[in-house]
């Protein structure tokens, strides 16, 4: 190691002997100036820029090494007398990096839930470099994102951190489970019309234009029926005796329900009169 306070001239490379560090080793550096200023100084073994007007810096050492560099830049004051190597110090270790994800939440509907996601990191050497997979195409570099799903199904998100030494760590949150948004339900058509003893088609959705396995009823019960009372399609039959009936078509979901007008008109394609009149 060069001797305490030994000074070397501005804008030379220096190298610092340190021993043998190991992985993840800190290196602390303390510099005095005198009749100038540091602007800026290269660490490089690590690459990593000192800090203007900076005295004292702690590195961490990603690789195996016995030698440190340094370079200073002055000011360019022709009266500096140079830069002092104070100390060098190498000490303890970095631990693995370990985490943990968290929501606060784990059940919401598409569009609307906000869904607050935490993560906890310890050990390793900051700083840190953060990514959030919400397993739905989206992502986020922050702590702790806040995050609405835009699909429904089950969502898996994935925390995965990185140290300054290239240390990782990966983490899972809560399944969350996002549903439908039955805030309001259609039917469609809405409005309809019928002829006594033929058959139309009905679609029932969510608020977002998906369907659903609804429940289908019909008032009055002699309007007609259907090809089956569940599903997010019927296929409604007026009864032939329904003609001139004003009918109420209903789908239901939870606790969402929306309604359908239906008119079943007679069917006048053909008509008989009776008695029949001699001639």
């Amino acid at each position: 190691m060069r001797a305490h306070g030994e000074s070397m001239d501005f804008n030379k490379l220096v190298f610092v002997q340190t021993g043998n560090l190991t992985d993840g080793q800190f290196v602390a550096v303390t510099v005095r100036v005198r009749g100038g200023t540091i602007l800026s100084a290269t660490f490089f073994a690590g690459q990593v820029t000192w800090d203007a007007g900076v005295s004292g810096k702690l590195f961490a050492i990603p690789i195996n090494a016995t030698l440190i560099g340094f370079k200073f830049y002055s000011d360019g004051l022709v009266n500096a007398e140079g830069a002092y190597i104070d100390e060098v110090r190498v000490f303890g270790g970095v631990l693995p990096v370990t985490c943990s994800a968290e929501v606060d939440i784990v059940n919401g509907v598409e569009w609307s839930t906000v869904f607050k996601y935490s993560a906890h990191i310890s050990g390793g050497l900051p700083p840190y470099a953060l990514m959030w997979d919400f397993a739905d195409g989206l992502n986020s570099t922050s702590a702790t994102p806040a995050h609405t799903f835009y699909d429904i199904g089950n969502f898996t998100a994935s925390f995965n951190v990185r140290d300054v030494l290239g240390q990782t760590c990966r983490a899972t949150s809560p399944t969350v489970v996002v549903m439908n948004d039955i805030s309001t339900v259609s039917i469609t058509p809405g409005i309809a019309t019928v002829v006594e003893g033929s058959t139309t088609l009905f679609l029932a959705t969510d608020a977002r234009g998906r369907p659903l396995d609804f429940t289908w009823s019909i008032t009055p019960s002699s309007c007609g029926s259907f090809d089956t009372t569940s599903g997010s399609v019927v296929n409604f039959m007026a009864d032939i005796e329904a003609g001139g009936t004003t009918c109420t078509l209903r789908a239901s979901y939870s606790t969402a329900t929306t309604t359908a007008k239906i008119t079943v008109d007679h069917d006048i394609s053909s008509i008989t009169v009776s008695p029949t009149l001699p001639p």
